[in-house]
């Protein structure tokens, strides 16, 4: 399989062309909130970066938690047969 042959996702440049991008689009997020007035009804909303860490962790939790669920409820291969 040559290079013309992949998906543009597939390539090597094209991947790390995304990822920069997402790096890019996060710190400027970030940025964005030393110039834009926010309307913090809590104290630690006014932390800087505060929706991306809230964001992280809670991506982080609904994983391990769908990770702890997949043992509670998995069953044997041959279960359906």
């Amino acid at each position: 399989m040559n290079d013309n042959d992949k998906g543009w996702l597939q390539k090597k440049g094209n991947i790390d062309k995304l990822i920069k991008g997402l790096y890019a689009a996060c710190a400027l997020s970030i940025l964005a909130e030393f110039f834009v007035h926010m309307h913090p009804h809590y104290d630690a909303e006014k932390i800087p970066g505060f929706y991306g860490i809230f964001g992280f962790i809670a991506f982080f939790c609904v994983v391990r938690g769908g990770q702890a669920l997949r043992l509670l409820v998995k069953r044997d291969e041959n279960y359906y047969d």
